[in-house]
């Protein structure tokens, strides 16, 4: 497993565009690729049109809602239930024969307008 950080002191440098593009190539090589939002300030992220929710998460709390539980000592939500798959990911599904996994873990989806995923 590689991981790979994208981090400035300064907003407006093109972090998120450069890890947007690092992930779709990643990911249209065959690669599984985890994208986890740690800016809580100004995500970005899900606002790009390709990294927008196919399908909204089980729950909206994201990142933020995850670390927030951790310190209330709750019960920690599953990752997976915080996670979405961007619409990118169907698209790649249709055009590459062996496309890889793309799944974001938003800093919050409340702020993003995600809905959560209902189930019966």
């Amino acid at each position: 497993m590689l991981s790979v950080t994208f981090y400035s002191f300064r907003g407006g440098v093109g972090r998120t565009m450069a890890l947007a593009n690092v992930a779709a190539h990643l990911a249209r090589q065959g690669q599984r690729v985890f994208l986890i939002d740690f800016d809580l300030e100004a995500p970005g992220l899900s606002m790009m049109p390709e990294f927008r929710a196919r399908t909204p998460p089980e729950s909206p709390a994201g990142l933020l809602g995850y670390l927030l539980a951790g310190l209330a000592d709750r019960p920690l939500p599953s990752i997976r239930s915080l996670c979405y798959e961007p619409r990118l990911a169907g698209q790649l599904s249709r055009s590459h024969s062996e496309q890889g996994d793309l799944h974001i873990l938003p800093a919050d989806a409340r702020r993003l307008g995600i809905p959560a995923r209902r189930t019966p």
